[in-house]
């Protein structure tokens, strides 16, 4: 509107000029087409400078004028278009040429990546990172959007890394600056998450809220393809988000299931691992049992008896079938018993800061929970915990999570591990837990056993048996509030 005002503007002031007196030859006032294809040289110095300027008639009206992400350089409101380039479970990237933004609204079913969409909303700041807010709306593209070429990834290098940090609340990261980058490395777990390390850079790379389609194995080498976002100075980690991934396995070399029991009671389960090797290898097995009138088994190793006996159950290599492994499984009719040797109350741990058992444990801070007698947590049997370890665990606070006391094992960002050395063997133990909240429920296993998957936020005994052993070791995948444990022997 402001244009067409213009071009108005000029032919009356032209029209103007020859009643006066101007040179009626040079702007024909009945030429409209002509003015705004005059080149400037063939304008007289007395016509207005807005009528060469005008671009309307050299503009096809079918084009579509659309900003540019690069435009998007501070929180605000925005409307731009682009092509899908990495989706997380949260959100998704669009990328136009000129740069690339997140947008945290989870990708409507009818896009995939590769699609052209428009987003309109307000644009935030969160760690530095231009992101789109959950408000935003996503829709198809103007009538004549051309879809813009989105540049290649280039290697992922220390300097662009750590150039991250300069980014903040204050300086966000510039648009322009978030592209499409790749690198190789070995993947890194830490319970529920994954990390990267690249050589140069202290602290670790994480994906963003990965798809359940883009999954990583431990020490497996992956060549990444997505884009750095940026450092999360809370956590201490540098974003990243997975447009796709590649697992580069090394050959299998071996196939050894393991079991933490060999011995299955009717009416229980176990769990069998596959024990490939090399770690680096692809750990993909397919199970089968030689004998199912006895036990049968899942594709996940889970082994279900059917009647007494023994049988073989064999792993199979998915990526080399010459490669296999079996072990020999016992099925017992008569359920065995199990006799209390010890029992702990942790929901008395103090709130006071000052305690030596608050805050977070470690291997001497954790001795006074087991071993100590003023206060003592044991509320019966004997004192048979000898030594106990910590990795990652913590006094629960009252203002956090579930808001109760108890003993915290494992983190927001990875598992814990309490280690308790005995000076008995012990085959079960009974967990009173309770999940941190309805959306973090943690994974639970005793010596690398079955894991025993947390349903709810509310309280539960969990229950785990294991081979006879003077070492319990005790893992959560993601933090779980322990309010009481009991150890018990085989009677």
């Amino acid at each position: 509107m402001k244009k067409s005002l213009l071009l108005i503007s000029a032919l009356g002031a032209a029209m103007l000029l020859a009643g006066c007196g101007g040179d009626p030859a040079s702007t024909p006032a009945t030429s409209t087409p002509e003015v705004t294809s005059t080149p400037e040289t063939s304008t007289p110095a007395t016509s207005s400078p807005e009528v060469t300027s005008t671009p309307e008639s050299s503009t096809p009206s079918s084009t579509i004028t659309t900003p540019k992400i690069d435009s998007i350089n501070a929180p605000g409101d925005y409307d731009v278009a682009g092509v899908v380039t990495a989706v997380t479970s949260a959100g998704f990237v669009i990328d136009d040429g000129t740069g690339s933004i997140y947008v945290f609204v989870a990708l409507p079913a009818a896009y995939k990546i590769g699609d052209a969409v428009n987003v309109s909303g307000s644009v935030v700041n969160y760690y530095g990172l231009l992101e789109f807010d959950k408000t935003s709306s996503v829709v198809n593209p103007d009538v004549g959007y051309v879809t813009p070429e989105v540049p290649a990834a280039v290697e992922l290098t220390a300097d662009m890394v750590n150039g991250r940090k300069t980014y903040g609340d204050t300086t966000p990261l510039p648009t322009t600056e978030m592209r499409p980058v790749k690198f190789t490395l070995p993947a890194k777990k830490s319970g529920n998450y994954t990390n990267f390390y690249l050589d140069g850079v202290t602290e670790n790379i994480s994906p963003m809220k990965l798809v359940n389609t883009i999954t990583f194995d431990e020490n497996v080498n992956y060549e990444v393809e997505g884009y750095l976002a940026t450092f999360n100075t809370s956590s201490k980690y540098f974003q990243f988000i997975v447009k796709s991934a590649t697992a580069k396995y090394d050959a299998v070399a071996s196939v050894n299931p393991t079991a933490s029991n060999t011995t299955v009671n009717m009416g229980s389960t176990i769990q069998l691992n596959a024990g490939v090797l090399p770690v680096t290898a692809n750990p993909d097995v397919t199970w089968a049992s030689a004998d199912e009138t006895i036990a049968t088994i899942d594709a996940e190793g889970i082994v279900t008896p059917v009647k007494a006996g023994k049988v073989n159950m064999t792993a199979t290599s998915v990526a080399d079938t010459t490669k296999s492994g079996s072990i020999e499984i016992t099925v017992v009719t008569e359920a065995a018993t199990y006799a209390s040797l010890t029992k702990y109350d942790f929901s008395t741990l103090p709130e006071d800061p000052t305690a030596p058992t608050y805050g977070k444990f470690d291997n001497t801070t954790i001795d006074p929970v087991f071993l100590g007698t003023d206060p003592n947590y044991m509320t019966g049997g004997d004192r048979i915990v000898t030594d106990a370890s910590a990795d990652t665990c913590y006094k629960a606070q009252i203002g956090q999570g579930p808001k109760i006391l108890g003993l915290k094992i494992g983190g927001s960002k990875g598992r814990g591990i309490l280690t308790l050395t005995l000076n008995t063997e012990a085959a079960r133990v009974a967990l009173t837990v309770t999940a941190w909240s309805a959306s973090k429920l943690a994974d639970l296993s005793v010596n690398d056993g079955a894991t025993h998957a947390l349903t709810d936020a509310g309280s539960a005994v969990v229950t785990i048996d294991f081979a006879a052993s003077k070492t319990v070791e005790i893992t959560s995948s993601i933090y779980s509030i322990v309010t009481g444990m009991e150890l018990f022997k085989v009677a």
